[in-house]
């Protein structure tokens, strides 16, 4: 969800540009993550079997 805005003064839009840029930053950095524990939960399924 990305923040939106109907007036552009005070610096307004210029924070909600920021923000988004933020929450962008942080969806990235929270797929990565998911990514990379499945690829530990992966490694750790094919290490049980090989056991």
């Amino acid at each position: 969800m990305l923040i939106t805005r109907e007036m552009d003064f005070g610096g307004i839009g210029e924070l909600a540009d920021v923000l988004n840029e933020w929450l962008e930053l942080k969806r990235r950095e929270k797929k990565e993550y998911l990514k990379k524990e499945e690829m530990i939960s992966d490694t750790y399924t094919n290490l049980s079997h090989d056991i």
